[in-house]
């Protein structure tokens, strides 16, 4: 990660719905794209701007589509979306 302006924060595995969520909003959630598929990613999905869930091989909560912006076939797709963003701004359009 040497060279690249980033963070990085471990979450503890008791509590993570509640911990991804707090964390998200201590940053400012307008900002933050989250990508997840988990039940314990629901709340900071929902919290985030956009929240990308993923339907992996391994499968995704019903919870996290719930409260995702959108939802992606895999985790390459959600990074271009991050890479593209216009392309993002279609799916969202109003």
């Amino acid at each position: 990660m040497e060279g690249i302006p980033c963070r990085i924060t471990v979450i503890d595995s008791e509590g993570q719905d509640t911990a991804k969520e707090q964390y998200v909003l201590s940053l400012e959630p307008a900002g933050v794209a989250a990508i997840g598929n988990g039940r314990n990613d629901r709340r900071m999905l929902a919290k985030s701007t956009p929240g990308i869930a993923v339907l992996g091989a391994e499968g995704l909560a019903t919870e996290a589509i719930q409260a995702a912006h959108v939802v992606v076939p895999d985790i390459c797709s959600a990074l271009d979306l991050l890479l593209h963003p216009l392309r993002l701004v279609a799916t969202l359009r109003c």
